[in-house]
């Protein structure tokens, strides 16, 4: 897991080659511009590179379980609002049964625990080995929260 300023993004590029094409189309659009974006999915590069635009109220920390992927790497960037996404680290995304194809995602429930903050100004970048369950309340305030969920294929996969 990766969590960091915006600026720095350019550095992780070797993690994984799509972040170029997410730099050049962040580059080339305002914030302005990526809220006005209707919500749901923008492909950048086809299957490759997907943004998937939300808008959402941040909801409190449940039991509806972590997600984890194996094709696609998610780069979380929220434009508006806070969220808090906790994370873990898996070393083994495969012992985890009930892996979908369909929507790349296998969830999983383990007590919540490490977190990050994303706001403005941040981002997150979500490897396969990354459990995380985003969109939770920041501190347990209510906030509405518009948001730039990239997928990023894996080249591996």
């Amino acid at each position: 897991m990766v969590y960091d300023r915006i600026e720095a993004l350019e550095k992780y590029i070797p993690l994984n080659p799509h972040i170029r094409q997410v730099i050049d189309y962040l580059n080339a659009h305002t914030t302005e511009e990526l809220l006005a974006l209707p919500v749901g999915r923008h492909e950048i590069d086809g299957d490759r590179c997907v943004i998937m635009r939300q808008s959402f109220d941040a909801m409190p920390v449940d039991d509806k379980g972590y997600e984890l992927h194996r094709t696609y790497t998610d780069l979380q960037i929220v434009l508006k609002g806070i969220e808090s996404c906790y994370v873990e680290s898996v070393e083994d995304p495969g012992i985890y049964p009930g892996y979908k194809a369909e929507g790349d995602i296998c969830m999983y429930f383990p007590k919540p625990d490490g977190k990050i903050t994303l706001y403005p100004g941040v981002f997150a970048l979500l490897q396969p080995t990354d459990g995380h369950m985003p969109q939770r309340q920041h501190n347990g305030e209510p906030c509405h929260v518009e948001k730039l969920c990239i997928k990023l294929m894996n080249d591996q996969v």
